[in-house]
């Protein structure tokens, strides 16, 4: 079995095994021990030193951004799962019109994913320049995340204001390893897409000199065109024999 298929199977149970379901979570005491840095100044805290029913859940995070922010990028997954799971609050949105779908996406949690998804949460929610929690996921190089995204309905090829998609980030942002490209490939992301700018992604990758990147590209569009070659000689073949659509004259 190939890795992509085992991303997709694991997404695939992971879609019907809702959150609510889940039995393990970290209990009280696991929470009350974590650290994580709260507040504008970030500083470092034990969840358990804090009354999370006064904190500023909309602001009161690090420079002023939700709280859930802080937590999902620095605690584990099953932490954050249990806040959500008590009731904390999810819906806001940074300065940059960032939900927690996007900040999810960026660390690779899918779980989280599918509890905000349950919730109303939009596959292909945007911020303020027009990313999804796909672009962020592809631009960290969550394999997980993309795979689960993708098979849950997000638009592979959707375009940020600048004309870039996630296959685009993914080559510009250097985070991205060839796996993810690869990937992205597989779920039919359009490589002859092209930005505001004009630039497709092979051509985003050449800037960084990200060479193993461009270079799979280019062996992408190579075969692309040798199918659409042998496509087209054998529908000639068949004409030329008489099996061509409509009447032989």
């Amino acid at each position: 079995m190939s890795r992509y298929s085992s991303l997709w199977i694991g997404c695939a149970l992971l879609v019907l095994g809702r959150c609510a379901g889940i039995l393990v979570l970290a209990g009280d005491e696991g929470l009350a021990t974590e650290h994580l840095p709260i507040g504008p100044e970030g500083r470092w805290v034990q969840l358990g030193e804090l009354d999370l029913d006064q904190l500023d859940w909309a602001t009161g995070g690090h420079g002023g951004r939700p709280v859930m922010f802080d937590i999902v990028q620095n605690a584990d997954e099953m932490t954050v799962l249990s806040l959500l799971l008590q009731g904390r609050p999810f819906h806001h949105h940074d300065a940059t019109r960032r939900s927690l779908m996007h900040v999810a996406a960026s660390e690779g949690y899918c779980r989280i994913l599918d509890f905000l998804l349950e919730r109303g949460g939009k596959i292909d929610d945007r911020d303020a320049i027009g990313r999804t929690p796909l672009h962020h996921a592809s631009g960290s190089g969550e394999l997980g995340a993309i795979a689960y995204l993708a098979a849950r309905g997000a638009d592979i090829d959707s375009a940020d204001e600048e004309g870039m998609t996630a296959l685009m980030v993914a080559c510009f942002t250097g985070a991205a390893s060839e796996a993810t490209v690869r990937l992205l490939l597989r779920l039919g992301a359009n490589a002859d897409l092209r930005d505001a700018a004009g630039f497709r992604a092979v051509d985003l990758a050449a800037r960084i000199e990200n060479d193993g990147v461009a270079d799979l590209l280019r062996a992408a569009e190579d075969r692309g065109e040798r199918g659409q070659s042998e496509s087209a000689d054998e529908n000639r073949r068949n004409l030329e024999e008489g099996r061509g659509v409509g009447p032989r004259l």
